[in-house]
């Protein structure tokens, strides 16, 4: 038996030669056992015993390895049922693995595997996905992982795996998706990656450990449709290659150490709808050339240590639902161009230096549900356009230079749910209007000259700095007339 099954092995498992070989197998054998009940049996050798003893060990050293006692589910493993039977594992018609997928039956909270990636896997040579995230793995990446030269997909993300990322992982020419995130992977990212002409995913999000700089050979992968590289010590420039992935849709850099300017190049992304490249250190102005990315959706340039203006190009952003540069040294005015975005919800400019009024053009933007222009340098009054944003649910205009009454018009703003207008220079009464606002949750309007009462019906709002205003409510018996406060502007640092 065993000298023929090496025969058919050294053929390829039968090859040209399967019609015309059989193997008897021994009356003893549990294969025959379970085929018939006769002494022996005649097969035809393209059933001989799959997968080879080799897969079958590998198998059994991953179950060993991950104390499979004691995984969530080991359903017929170690027995002997084809290991196609075996949990999570599938096998193609000719036996051999193609799929192991031990995530457990909640996916988010994995199969309850305990141990080291043996090194053993990497004899499955038809191996096409191995899902082992969510679990307790430790150690490293074998690299022998490198020898699946059929993998598509590797997900070993949520665990607790160590140690460099192995360039051998470059030699997966057929991979589609690397998920690695959430580990405690250190060293570099190796430049092997950029190899991978078919990957299409590569996420090493949460790698604290993670250091060096991106590899501009990450530049070469085609076909890229997300890239993620978040809450690591990367560091470095981002590399101008970054923008020959002509079909990356998302873009994330988040929260890393990066420095330098935001190459123009990655204004060629014509399929990009996300970019984030927020918590950084990166500097200099904002490409004007992000303008020409048509399909962008998302971005976000905060955190970091950009100067200089708001391209008025970011208005041809037709499809831009959220634009976030808060905590950057931005500087100049919202350009006009900002109220072309019919889908903007999100426009967050919180701590930057931004000067002049706020434009009553912000008014065109029916979508917007968040405005955030605390922190900067505006000056003059709040214009009464703004309360037709039907959609507005948080209105921050705190730590300005505003002047001039607050417009009683904001009353209308029904979705409102915060209304920050502290710290400004704003005189007059609080408009009763704003005591209909039937979702106000937060109110902050201390740290301004307002004088009057307030309307009775803000007693009601949980979160509010009124006892900060000097200010009483109106039918208070104790109410009386308040003198106009006196404030001093601020000088500009």
């Amino acid at each position: 038996y065993w000298y023929a099954l090496r025969a058919l092995n050294a053929f390829g498992h039968g090859g040209a030669f399967a019609p015309y070989l059989a193997v008897t197998i021994p009356p003893q054998s549990q294969q025959q056992q379970e085929a018939t009940a006769t002494p022996t049996a005649t097969v035809d050798a393209s059933t001989v015993i799959s997968p080879t003893v080799a897969e079958r060990n590998a198998l059994v050293a991953l179950y060993n390895a991950t104390d499979g006692d004691n995984w969530e589910n080991n359903a017929n493993w170690l027995s002997d049922h084809p290991v196609g039977a075996w949990y999570g594992v599938d096998t193609d018609e000719d036996g051999f693995v193609y799929r192991i997928d031990l995530r457990g039956t909640d996916e988010n909270v994995g199969n309850n595997l305990y141990g080291s990636i043996p090194s053993e896997l990497g004899q499955l040579s038809r191996l096409e996905s191995l899902i082992l995230r969510g679990n307790r793995l430790y150690g490293s990446i074998p690299s022998e992982l490198g020898q699946l030269s059929k993998l598509k997909n590797l997900q070993l993300q949520n665990n607790d795996l160590s140690g460099a990322i192995p360039s051998s992982l470059g030699n997966l020419s057929n991979l589609e998706g690397m998920y690695l995130s959430d580990n405690n992977l250190s060293g570099t990212i190796p430049s092997s990656l950029g190899n991978l002409s078919n990957l299409q995913h590569l996420v090493l999000s949460k790698s604290e450990q993670l250091s060096g700089s991106i590899p501009s050979s990450l530049g070469n992968l085609s076909n890229l449709k997300r890239l993620m590289i978040t809450e690591s010590k990367v560091s470095g420039q981002i590399p101008s290659s970054l923008g020959n992935l002509a079909s990356l849709e998302e873009l994330y850099l988040i929260n890393n150490l990066l420095g330098g300017a935001i190459p123009s190049e990655l204004g060629n992304l014509s399929q990009l709808k996300f970019l984030n490249l927020s918590a950084n250190l990166l500097n200099g102005s904002i490409p004007s050339a992000l303008g020409n990315l048509s399909n962008l959706q998302t971005l976000d340039l905060g955190l970091n240590r950009l100067t200089g203006s708001i391209p008025s190009e970011l208005g041809s952003l037709s499809n831009l639902t959220s634009l976030t540069l808060h905590y950057n040294m931005l500087s100049g005015s919202i350009p006009s161009a900002i109220s072309n975005l019919p889908d903007l919800a999100y426009l967050i400019l919180t701590d930057n230096r931004l000067s002049g009024t706020i434009p009553s053009h912000l008014s065109g933007l029916s979508a917007l549900k968040h405005l955030f222009l605390d922190t900067n340098r505006f000056s003059g009054s709040i214009p009464s356009s703004l309360g037709s944003l039907s959609s507005l649910s948080w209105l921050a205009l705190s730590d300005n230079q505003l002047t001039g009454s607050i417009p009683s018009s904001l009353g209308n703003l029904s979705s409102l749910i915060w209304l920050q207008l502290a710290n400004n220079q704003l005189t007059g009464e609080v408009p009763s209007s704003l005591a209909d606002l039937p979702k106000l949750s937060g109110l902050h309007l201390a740290g301004n000259a307002l004088t009057g009462c307030l309307p009775s019906g803000l007693r009601d709002v949980p979160v509010s700095d009124l006892d900060e205003t000097g200010l009483i409510f109106c039918g208070d018996p104790t109410h009386t007339p308040t003198a106009t406060p006196t404030i001093t502007p601020t000088p500009d640092p």
